[in-house]
């Protein structure tokens, strides 16, 4: 896994500090960032991943994009918040392959306060080399929950990543268009029928499925980003048609699109 490491791409989407009322509430919520949470007063709550985590100082949280969640508080609360993505070569969501503690308590919680403060600080200057500080930050923080990560599961995720990188950089490559099996087998110089055997095995989740997870992520910015129809949409990442598209979106994110686009951006 650290050869792949080596190769992550860290980017911030935003930075700030927020003071939250209990209007802070919403459930089944999910986008195409991850983030990093700490709380500087008060407390909250975030249900995902089957568990309930008590938002709270001292504490350190990440939520992987594409998380569904809910989250709420009774009382008004302070904290900092990053939106990023961070993925491995061939467009992979680093958290989508690495299972972690999504909670650390911190043995130095200033030490970690100050590194959110300059993160904020750093995203909003306009300094040539704020970008780079910022970027440090955030993966100096990334690194206290990789290392929550089983050696076992690294060097196995990392044996499975490189068999298939070929395979994924082309998909990444193509998304925008039809992708056939007998491609993608033909990429990774195996017989059909032994390389969805072994795609799957491999990374947990049949080639056709994956295809599908990283066309819906594709879609999610160009949902809350841009003015494309669904039907523009749904041509342009290679589905059938929209109603294909829009069946497809609601299974993975829990509900269609038209729905998703409505959603206010930038929730903490």
């Amino acid at each position: 896994m650290k050869t792949f490491l080596r190769d992550l791409s860290v980017n911030i989407e935003t930075a700030r500090r927020s003071n939250i009322t209990t209007r802070w509430k919403r459930v089944g919520y999910s986008d195409e960032f991850s983030r990093i949470y700490y709380v500087e007063s008060g407390e909250a709550f975030v249900r995902h991943h089957g568990n309930l985590y008590h938002l709270r100082p001292g504490h350190l949280f990440l939520i992987p994009a594409h998380t569904v969640m809910s989250y709420w508080c009774d009382s008004p609360f302070n904290f900092y918040w990053v939106h990023f993505t961070a993925r491995l070569p061939g467009g992979l969501p680093l958290f989508d392959w690495l299972q972690c503690r999504y909670e650390i308590p911190m043995e130095n919680p200033g030490q970690s306060l100050d590194n959110l403060k300059l993160i904020q600080n750093s995203y909003e200057s306009t300094e040539l080399g704020a970008e780079l500080t910022a970027n440090g930050m955030l993966r100096i923080l990334l690194a206290r929950f990789i290392n929550t990560a089983a050696t076992e599961q690294l060097t196995i995720g990392e044996t499975s990543l490189l068999k298939f990188r070929t395979c994924l950089d082309y998909i990444d490559a193509q998304i925008h268009q039809p992708i056939r099996i007998d491609d993608l087998a033909r990429v990774a110089g195996l017989e059909r029928a032994y390389f969805s055997r072994a795609f799957t095995a491999c990374l947990g989740i049949p080639p056709a499925a994956y295809i599908r997870e990283r066309r819906i992520e594709k879609a999610k910015p160009l949902l809350t980003r841009t003015d494309m129809t669904i039907e523009e949409i749904a041509d342009s990442l290679g589905f059938a048609d929209a109603f294909h598209f829009s069946k497809m979106f609601k299974k993975q994110v829990g509900m269609p699109p038209s729905h998703y686009r409505r959603i206010p951006p930038q929730m903490p």
